[in-house]
């Protein structure tokens, strides 16, 4: 089960207000045991673009592990050997201000899975 912080949903356009979600948005299995009031529900009688009616799903989830560890690991290879550094190091960034960057990167990724 991919776990979530927190969910927020908008609806617009006709009878927005009437419609019902199902669990799958509001089934407390989807967040963690620690998130308060983790679901939030907004209505909206203006339609968005034309469109009759509109949904938008916002959440804060674990979807985010496998795209960010990628993005990680491709950036980890670029630094290791030593791709564009020299271009950072002429404007004062060094080489620690990057590993400090991965290691806080490393961490959200570590809590992330752990929701």
């Amino acid at each position: 089960v991919m776990r979530s912080v927190a969910s927020f949903i908008t609806l617009r356009g006709q009878d927005s207000y009437t419609a019902a979600m199902g669990e799958e948005f509001t089934h407390p299995s989807m967040y963690t045991r620690w998130a308060f009031d983790p679901y939030l529900k907004c209505y909206s009688k203006i339609p968005f673009d034309n469109n009759h009616r509109s949904a938008a799903v916002w959440m804060n989830s674990q979807a985010i592990v496998k795209p960010l560890d990628r993005l990680v690991d491709g950036a980890w290879q670029k630094f290791t050997s030593n791709a564009y550094v020299h271009h950072y190091a002429k404007h004062g960034i060094a080489q620690e201000n990057f590993e400090r960057g991965f290691a806080l990167l490393e961490q959200v990724i570590s809590d992330y899975k752990k929701l």
